[in-house]
């Protein structure tokens, strides 16, 4: 069974509603054995949920969804197109074999969602989350919401906390969005994405798992802003983190404007086992996760 699990780190008490513009995030994981059936399912009600939220936003930059299904390979399918068509009579995502609606429900097992309103960098390009790393055949995705800045956070990012000896791995060779010298292309997200998997690196060498690396992560973020003063800044590294079994949901916020949410489905003929993250709030049924914790 695929699990969703809540890491809970360093948080600000009286989180509001999470009704603010942002990056919008959908995480979900479904009992392989129950599946989930196409349409019918909490998969595509929180699915148009989500595109809903952000549609129409100022500074709208594209969304992605990421499917890790039962068998075979992790796959990514990225657009700046509008993920809907009256035509077919409301909401539909095409994808090059056609409507993924079917294609996801009939095989996905676990699968993440973003719709990204970027606070940094390109936006010329499809939404670049989740970022993907391969490693020894296992893949890791990983997809942010909130900003990291200051006067010089990327310079500070990449020498003072991921380190330019790790960038020059080749796992980590000519990733876009990370050339300093072209500051405007420069998005925050892609650096935290180095840092997780340098942090999963170090824990695959002790032969531990990674559900410390979150607060690996979010310890060398506190710790190097603190140094940096204005230069290194951030309102959230709230994120979605899988290794194509688990999805982790983590917290970490000290700007109160952020949080994420979380409803377990009950069994049913079309949600047994599912379970879904937000990081909105769609009614006063779902738990913020800083409760969980």
């Amino acid at each position: 069974m695929r699990r969703l699990l809540f890491i809970l780190l360093v948080l600000s008490i009286g989180f509001p509603a999470g009704d603010s513009i942002a990056c919008r995030m959908w995480g979900m994981t479904v009992d392989p054995d129950a599946g989930l059936q196409y349409p019918d399912s909490v998969f595509r009600w929180s699915l148009e949920l989500t595109a809903e939220q952000n549609w129409g936003a100022a500074g709208w930059d594209g969304w992605s969804v990421c499917h890790v299904p039962r068998s075979g390979p992790v796959t990514v399918h990225r657009s700046r197109t509008m993920p809907w068509d009256d035509e077919h009579g409301g909401w539909v995502l095409d994808g090059p074999q056609g409507n993924l609606y079917p294609v996801l429900a009939d095989t996905a097992s676990l699968a993440m969602v973003h719709f990204r309103l970027a606070s940094s960098g390109a936006v010329d390009d499809p939404n670049p989350h989740p970022f993907l790393y391969t490693v020894d055949g296992r893949t890791y995705a990983y997809q942010h919401n909130g900003g990291v800045t200051g006067t010089h956070w990327a310079e500070v990012m990449r020498r003072s906390v991921i380190g330019e000896a790790w960038l020059q791995l080749p796992l980590f060779a000519e990733r876009p969005y990370m050339d300093l010298s072209r500051p405007e292309r420069l998005v925050d997200s892609a650096f935290l994405a180095v840092l997780y998997m340098k942090q999963i690196l170090i824990a695959r060498s002790y032969g531990e798992g990674i559900q410390s690396v979150p607060a690996r992560v979010a310890e060398e973020m506190y710790r190097t802003a603190g140094r940096a003063g204005s230069r290194l800044d951030f309102n959230s590294i709230n994120g979605l983190l899988t290794d194509s079994d688990t999805l982790w949901a983590v917290v970490i916020a000290p700007d109160t404007d952020y949080n994420l949410w979380t409803q377990p489905f009950p069994a049913s003929t079309d949600t047994a086992g599912s379970a879904v993250v937000l990081n909105f709030r769609p009614d006063e049924t779902w738990r913020p996760v800083r409760e969980l914790g």
